[in-house]
């Protein structure tokens, strides 16, 4: 069995500042305590501002010599110029009157970061040294118990046979979701908190989760992981091996054998939709005369909201 190394990364591109989903680098360093606890390798990117106390979490758990941190200056030194045409479109009037609901994923430092994700992975391939599962999580997953609830059960060496594909979690089925809806509706079908691959695919990866963001840019739009991861499987299904989910942060009950204390919470973000679609759009189309457009837009927006 190969050993699985974790990939992650933090970067304070501001969301304590955030309207939507507020989020303090404090709080995401206590996210990242909840299950630091695992002892497999880690491969861990941040600022350089952040990198002690993201190290004495590790520590605190004995985990400092499975753990390397690799400190990024300016993150946007990596895309500069894609960036940029980011940052317009997140201005572009067009662009939000696109967009069903204000959300972090309508942000171009937020879309931008969460891009870099298929990077790090890129960048840690590169300093392993044999054949080898990468595995990336998200520094904040599971929010400090949404869906695990006893963090003493991260505890362990994290095992799993994985395909020689990329494993990929999601909420629905990627063939049928489409990608034009999902860009205006903001449909979640991936789960952008865990993907694993083999090492040797991780190269690959970034390249075609970069050129997914292009493609966005080049018909004016921005979108975060969840949609790049999409784009990708639409081009190439061959490669991914897909876990469809009920739940959101699953990685760990599903791919590890292992019994967890968990919540029957659902995602916090319907409530955010519901009051936006609420007052917005579903009561307004409900009201309209049934023109086939108006008839069509809240068709779409029982279907992807209500069902």
């Amino acid at each position: 069995m190969k050993e699985i190394v974790i990939v992650t990364a933090f970067f304070d591109i501001g969301r304590g500042d955030f309207t939507e989903y507020t989020r303090s680098a404090e709080l995401y360093v206590e996210y990242f305590r909840f299950w630091a606890g695992i002892k497999n390798r880690m491969i861990i990117f941040c600022q350089p501002d952040f990198s002690e106390a993201i190290l004495a979490v590790r520590r605190e758990y004995g985990l400092a010599d499975r753990t390397e941190i690799i400190t990024v200056e300016n993150i946007y030194d990596i895309e500069p110029e894609l960036f940029e045409r980011m940052k317009k479109i997140e201005n572009d009037r067009d662009f939000q009157t696109f967009r069903f609901y204000s959300a972090p994923e309508n942000r171009a430092d937020y879309s931008y970061v969460v891009m870099l994700k298929a990077w790090c992975m890129a960048k840690a391939a590169e300093r392993l040294d044999k054949d080898c599962v990468t595995a990336w999580i998200d520094f904040g997953i599971n929010h400090c118990g949404f869906r695990y609830q006893d963090r003493t059960e991260f505890s362990f060496l994290w095992e799993y046979e994985f395909p020689e594909k990329i494993t990929a979690f999601c909420h629905c089925d990627p063939e049928t979701t489409s990608i034009i809806d999902s860009l205006q509706f903001m449909v979640c079908c991936f789960d952008g908190s865990a993907v694993i691959m083999p090492r040797n695919m991780c190269g690959h990866y970034w390249e075609a989760v970069r050129g997914a963001m292009e493609t966005l840019v080049r018909i004016g739009c921005i979108d975060d992981d969840q949609m790049l991861s999409l784009i990708v499987y639409k081009n190439e299904p061959e490669l991914y091996n897909i876990i469809i989910e009920d739940e959101w942060y699953s990685v760990f009950q599903l791919c590890s054998g292992r019994k967890f204390s968990l919540s029957d919470n659902t995602t916090d973000e319907p409530q955010f939709i519901q009051s936006r679609r609420e007052a917005r759009f579903v009561q307004k189309l409900a009201g309209m005369p049934q023109h086939p457009f108006i008839k069509r837009m809240y068709e779409k927006t029982l279907r992807y909201y209500y069902s």
